[in-house]
């Protein structure tokens, strides 16, 4: 008996067990089977990302797939050193009352982009509101006028920190979209510097893959 399995509707099973599905590419596993072979078989072997989360196995039990949520990634963007300091650490209707308009993101530089375990705004402000921040978080403690961004394959949603609470902003102008290109400030930095020495350097292609049923090609 395989130790490890994927059926044709995306449930995963270790030792006959439902250990987790799979949804939009990425396996969300529950945290009871953690287990070194379970992360070979599904990452390295067949090159699916992996969400470890609690509960999972009993929802599966129950029948409840349907109505699992699949984490999406995030992107924190906080205001640009050199932009004015007027717009900085203030509310949503501030920033309009001051004449900015709604926020353009070529003012903003990404200080973070990984997974965060949660979909919820508040418990990402609370993860990056606090004295010790994750090692590959780059910015300062998460403040007003910083803009999360929860993201898949099906595209990206973007959220003002407010001064109570968060607003959604509903029309991201081809400015803000194309922060999502941008990896690192040390990126955007090496991109200026070669500007400058007269480098010309392409931009990524940007993917029209439209989204698709999931097929899985396993490897026995």
């Amino acid at each position: 008996m395989k130790s490890i399995s994927i059926s044709k509707d995306g449930i995963i099973e270790y030792y006959g067990n439902r250990a987790g599905y799979i949804r939009n590419h990425v396996a969300v596993v529950d945290e009871m089977f953690r287990r070194a072979e379970v992360e070979q078989y599904l990452k390295q072997e067949n090159g699916i990302d992996i969400v470890w989360k609690n509960g999972v196995y009993d929802r599966l039990i129950k029948g409840d797939i349907e109505n699992s949520t699949v984490l999406k990634r995030c992107r924190i963007h906080q205001l640009k050193p050199n932009v004015d300091m007027r717009m900085k650490f203030i509310g949503y209707d501030e920033l309009k009352q001051r004449g900015f308009g709604a926020p353009d993101m070529s003012n903003y530089r990404i200080v973070y982009d990984g997974d965060v375990q949660t979909n919820d705004l508040e418990e990402i402000y609370m993860t990056f509101n606090q004295p010790e921040l994750p090692d590959n978080y780059t910015g300062y403690s998460m403040s007003k006028s910083d803009v999360i961004e929860l993201y898949d394959e099906g595209g990206s949603e973007f959220y003002y920190v407010d001064s109570i609470g968060f607003v959604k902003l509903e029309a991201p102008s081809s400015k803000m979209a194309n922060t999502q290109k941008q990896q690192t400030p040390a990126a955007e930095s090496m991109k200026q510097d070669a500007v400058q020495s007269g480098n010309n350097i392409a931009s990524p292609k940007e993917s029209n893959e439209e989204f698709q049923v999931e097929t899985f090609k396993i490897n026995m």
